[in-house]
């Protein structure tokens, strides 16, 4: 196989596959190597599976090949082909049938499935085909009868391999565009979208202007549009025969578009058949030019949902829609208000969005700043349970509709009341996925509004998300039996990580004993040498990635951490060699670093102290984050990736019991 990029169309294949790496040597034994696809998008925008190669004695090379994901062929490099030994039958049939399996994929197009019974007939000798081509055209059809859509008749067509027809020119526009376009064609998408008939999948069109399908095509107008009476006479059928996405060959599409007139009359049926799931962008429906009419069809731009087309219709037949195109009045369910089932509110207006209809916000109502990603949210907490709500516009328009928002727990769908998407969950039978957290003062409960909106092929995956967080935060009940001071028990300081989205809190608690286990509950009154044991942790980041690392601790009479008089406990991460009583218990090995010290006071008139450390976080992957500071080297020269982020805190006062002030 050859090592380097091969250009595309070569090896008798649309997309070449090659060797992404050097082949072994006899010492190397099996090894895998990635395989490259040659594309319009580059030599190695996209990869196989791997393959096995072992290089054997005698010059030639043994390869365990697997199906492709592509629809593509192995190519080989015949500059350096040698005659290889014979090979056992059972060797060559496991090593050959997959290449086979691929290139019989590749240069046929059986039909695996049969056509719904809402497809008009194709595959017959009578059709025309559009040649195998990605992003191909049908050339100028000259139609047997005249086709009137919305004020223009027109003489000719054009089938696009992509999913659409057009009447002036072809059209190798892969990448749709939205409805309405306001643009300067008349154009009718069956499902418009990147589609490549290249190596399977058949593109098709039949004219009729007699026989069964005229009389056919008359039954089925006249059931779908039942205050008219209509006789076909000419009948135009296109079909995208299980064509397949482009860079997806085994994701299919089928589908057709049915031109059909008669008198004054002109209709439009889309039948729909199996189709697969694409994170391409998809378009189905009709726009004119100047987007004087257009239509699209409820959820066929999203391609995770176009599958249900299937199961779709304004006619009442699974997989059909038909509208009326000539200009006249529909007389069917495509009449038929879609604003009228969404009950928007006095602050709302029925619109259409990336082709979804839906609540619009009036102007001036709750709009959001241009550029802005706030939203107009409420939230309510009361008795251990929470109530949130959300403009639904403002939701909508963000291209998040109502019925894709839940709570943690998926189960848990909002309510739509009044313009707005409300959110409950309580600590009793509806938890919701809700979060517990505690900490020495209070309770916390957090979950977040969720909606996505996805969309996946087998090579890229892009996903919409809308994540909304929100929290409830109850003290805990405090049981006052002296009449003491409360001092805070804990120091919080909030950093934003300097990459990516998130927010980390760093604490700084004294506690009463050597373990950790009990903090100090009130006043932090200490006795002179009384060993004090300090705990400085961060929340809000991966333990497995990060270690929190003190960098300086120190000590002032007031609660300033740039004042003049200070007391150094650690310095340069390791304990202050003029204060033997520090000890640093852990630093750098997690998010928690511990440290104790004996209690001290500044002159004989200060009985509190305030404390303060530097710190930041380390990746544990650098392996430079816990440094040794009984070798003497209490220094680092520098930090580089180790050092991520850093920040100061401060805690206090720690105060000096009143019995040893004499």
């Amino acid at each position: 196989m050859p090592e380097s990029c091969v250009d595309r169309n070569m090896c008798g294949t649309y997309y070449p596959l090659w060797l992404d790496g050097p082949h072994p040597q006899l010492e190397d034994g099996v090894v895998t190597r990635q395989v490259c696809v040659s594309s319009r998008g580059g030599c190695c925008t996209y990869k196989s599976l791997p393959i096995r190669v072992k290089a054997c004695p005698g010059n030639y090379y043994v390869y365990e090949f697997v199906k492709p994901i592509f629809c593509g062929a192995y190519c080989v490099d015949a500059s350096s082909q040698s005659i290889a030994p014979p090979i056992e039958e059972s060797t060559v049939e496991s090593i050959t049938s997959p290449i086979e399996e691929s290139t019989v994929e590749s240069i046929t197009s059986p039909i695996t499935t049969a056509a719904p019974e809402i497809f008009y007939p194709f595959g017959s000798s009578g059709d025309t085909r559009n040649a195998a081509a990605d992003d191909g055209s049908s050339s100028k059809i000259k139609l047997l009868s005249p086709f009137l859509f919305f004020g223009h008749t027109y003489q000719q067509i054009y089938v696009n391999n992509n999913g659409h027809l057009t009447f002036n020119q072809s059209s190798s526009q892969f990448v749709p565009y939205s409805f309405p376009a306001n643009g300067s064609q008349d154009i009718i998408a069956g499902l418009w979208t990147d589609l490549d008939n290249h190596a399977r999948g058949v593109v098709s069109y039949h004219q009729y202007t007699n026989g069964s399908v005229l009389a056919r095509a008359t039954q089925d107008i006249n059931n779908h549009f039942p205050n008219l009476t209509f006789n076909a006479s000419w009948v135009f059928v296109a079909t995208w025969d299980e064509v397949p996405y482009f860079s997806m060959y085994r994701a299919e599409t089928s589908f057709q578009v049915v031109l059909i007139s008669g008198s004054n009359f002109s209709f439009i049926l889309m039948n729909y058949g199996d189709i697969d799931v694409t994170g391409l962008k998809v378009e189905a429906g009709y726009d004119t030019v100047n987007s004087t009419h257009y239509f699209v069809i409820p959820g066929s731009v999203n391609g995770s949902s176009i599958p249900n087309l299937k199961n779709s219709s304004n006619v009442n037949v699974a997989g059909r829609w038909a509208f009326r195109v000539d200009g006249g009045h529909n007389i069917s369910k495509v009449d038929e208000n879609p604003c009228s089932e969404l009950s928007c509110s006095e602050n709302e207006r029925c619109g259409m969005k990336n082709g979804v209809y839906g609540c619009l916000c009036k102007k001036d109502h709750h709009t959001p700043q241009p550029h802005s990603d706030s939203f107009d949210f409420s939230e309510t907490c009361e008795s251990s349970s929470g109530s949130m709500s959300v403009s639904r516009c403002q939701l909508f328009e963000a291209g998040f509709p109502a019925d894709v928002l839940h709570l943690n727990d998926p189960n848990c769908k909002g309510t739509v009341r009044n313009g707005r998407v409300e959110f409950h969950f309580d600590n009793d039978e509806h938890i919701c996925g809700t979060n517990l957290v505690a900490n020495s003062t209070h309770f916390i409960y957090d979950n977040f509004i969720l909606g996505t909106l996805r969309s996946e092929g087998p090579i890229i995956s892009r996903e919409k998300i809308l994540k909304l967080p929100f929290s409830c935060v109850y003290p805990q009940t405090q049981t006052l039996s002296m009449n003491v001071e409360i001092n805070p028990l804990e120091s919080i300081v909030h950093k934003t990580l300097p990459i990516g989205e998130g927010r980390y809190r760093v604490r700084m608690i004294p506690y009463q004993d050597y373990e950790f286990t009990r903090p100090f509950t009130g006043a932090v009154d200490a006795e002179l040498n009384q060993e004090m044991h300090v705990e400085v942790r961060v929340e809000g980041v991966d333990s497995h990635q990060f270690a929190l690392v003190l960098d300086t601790c120190w000590a002032t009479p007031v609660n300033d951490p740039d004042y003049s008089l200070r007391w150094d406990l650690i310095v340069n991460e390791c304990p202050n060699p003029n204060d033997g009583t520090v000890e640093l218990l852990q630093n750098g090995v997690s998010t928690s670093s511990h440290f104790s010290f004996g209690m001290f006071i500044f002159a004989a008139n200060s009985t509190k102290l305030y404390l303060h450390c530097a710190v930041h976080l380390c990746l544990l992957s650098s392996n430079r984050c816990s440094l040794d500071c009984d070798s003497g080297h209490q220094r680092r020269e520098g930090r580089s990736l180790d050092f991520h982020d850093s920040a100061s805190i401060s805690m206090g006062p720690l105060m000096l019991s009143e019995g040893d002030t004499e």
